[in-house]
């Protein structure tokens, strides 16, 4: 994981660190592209961060967990927290 900065360059697919955006990045990593995802603060995940349960009262801490997981230790994509698409 890497901190990005106020003039960080992102060339490659760049993708917001939402759960869509990691879902995103997952399925085109695993197509052979590389992908560069943003996170404007800390931690990934977006709104499910601090969401505590779905509609239907699943937890929302393992789905999160795994995809960050996933994300983390996947070769194609490189994580940037602390960074904005300018």
């Amino acid at each position: 994981m890497m901190t990005g900065g106020p003039s960080a360059s992102f060339p490659r697919n760049a993708l917001k660190a939402g759960i869509a955006g990691m879902t995103a990045a997952l399925a085109i990593a695993d197509h052979g592209f590389k992908v560069d995802l943003i996170e404007q603060g800390e931690q990934l995940g977006g709104n499910l961060a601090w969401l505590q349960k779905t509609l239907e009262g699943h937890e929302t801490k393992p789905f999160l967990d795994e995809t960050v997981g996933k994300v983390e230790k996947h070769p194609m994509i490189q994580v940037y927290t602390r960074a904005q698409v300018v």
